[in-house]
């Protein structure tokens, strides 16, 4: 019989990260797109249920809408946190 311990244990440190991440997405410049990213999907998944994922959505779509242009990680995340919100993103298409 395999032993479940370690999965669970990783699952745990994952949640944890993505507990971290949303708490402290915009003073810690450490956290990368990927992971707030990783954050929405798996909200929207049904993976990870916390209330202040939508609230870190529309602070993540506030601080992307002032800027001009925005490269691939970063526009993806827009799109990403544009869902979770259920807000239009076709509009973070700038050339």
């Amino acid at each position: 019989m395999m032993n479940s311990k370690p999965f669970i244990n990783k699952i745990n440190e994952i949640k944890k990260r993505m507990d971290y991440v949303i708490d402290n997405w915009q003073p810690d410049i450490e956290i990368l797109h990927q992971e707030i990213r990783l954050t929405f999907v798996a909200y929207l998944h049904g993976l990870y249920e916390n209330q202040k994922v939508k609230e870190s959505a529309k602070a993540y779509l506030q601080k992307i809408e002032k800027r001009k242009r925005l490269d691939s990680e970063a526009l993806l995340t827009a799109i990403g946190s544009a869902i979770v919100i259920n807000r239009d993103f076709t509009n973070y298409w700038k050339t």
